[in-house]
């Protein structure tokens, strides 16, 4: 019978400029995906440049893959789907926001979920 486990691996998280995530133990895992979230949509947009990081130890990180994210009020949830990742992973990177008043970007919090699969 295949195993699966969600974790979340940021909650609440106000991210602009540069973050990582929590990294996770996933060696018992075939495949695995990060599913980031936009807690509140924006009517601007938020660019989240990001790398999936790999790790023998949970301590030294080496980028796997890169992408990016494009959030707005209309796509608040975005996802990276992978396989043949080794024992640790996380999620690093920047996000910009492009917001018209700097007070704005107080309002701009993540989720991010991690969700393995045997």
């Amino acid at each position: 019978m295949r195993q699966s486990h969600t974790a979340v691996v940021a909650r609440n998280a106000a991210w602009n400029g540069p973050f990582a995530t929590e990294p996770w133990e996933a060696a018992w895992a075939a495949e695995a995906i990060y599913f980031v979230r936009l807690l509140t949509p924006v009517a601007f947009r938020v660019i989240m440049q990001y790398s999936v990081e790999i790790s023998p130890d949970g301590i030294h990180w080496v980028e796997l893959s890169q992408g990016t994210f494009d959030f707005n009020e209309h796509n608040v949830l975005a996802y990276r789907q992978l396989k043949h990742f080794g024992g640790w992973l996380r999620l690093s990177g920047n996000v910009h926001c492009y917001a018209t008043h700097p007070d704005q970007m107080q309002d701009v919090r993540f989720m991010a979920y991690l969700t393995l699969k045997s």
